[in-house]
């Protein structure tokens, strides 16, 4: 019971604290999961899979990719294709963006590796394809293919690193 100027109160006034533990008994839990060997290799397991994620996301951006050609596909030196060699020779590149010149409205085939784009030109001349991301490796076509006469461009940009798989 509690007095506050006279009066008996039952209830505990506000504020009051009693003890509800003995005094020699420590208070907290003993965190077992923390020292136990799953709980660590559960962790390490967990830590290994990001670490792998984000090593699969960053790129290598040392070794540009810049290859060019350009061929008059008239006259004298007359080609039907336009070849570009490959710049690195160890690694595979990832082209991130090509860019095609030749006559406005003309139908080419633009051949990366093993894919075969037919595409025509527009009014402008210039033809962007981008982005895209195709892995090339050393032996793969970099090349254009015309039925028309006329002067033509092919460049590929983008990236060489040994880690990507051709």
């Amino acid at each position: 019971m509690a007095r506050y100027d006279g009066i008996v109160h039952q209830k505990l006034p506000p504020g009051t604290s009693f003890p509800v533990r003995d005094k020699d008994e420590p208070i907290g839990t003993e965190n077992v999961e923390q020292v136990s060997p799953e709980f660590i290799r559960s962790g390490l397991l967990r830590l290994q899979e990001a670490l792998g994620t984000l090593a699969r996301l960053t790129e290598n951006r040392g070794n540009p990719v810049d290859e060019y050609n350009t061929v008059p596909i008239t006259g004298a030196a007359s080609e039907s294709t336009l070849t570009v060699l490959p710049t690195y020779e160890m690694m595979p590149e990832k082209i991130v963006g090509v860019i095609v010149n030749g006559p406005p409205s003309t139908s080419i085939t633009v051949q990366l590796g093993d894919r075969l784009w037919p595409v025509v030109i527009p009014a402008t001349g210039i033809l962007v394809i981008a982005p895209i991301a195709l892995i090339l490796g050393r032996n793969d076509d970099r090349k254009i293919i015309a039925q028309t006469p006329g002067n033509y461009f092919l460049e590929l940009m983008g990236y060489a690193d040994a880690r990507f798989k051709a």
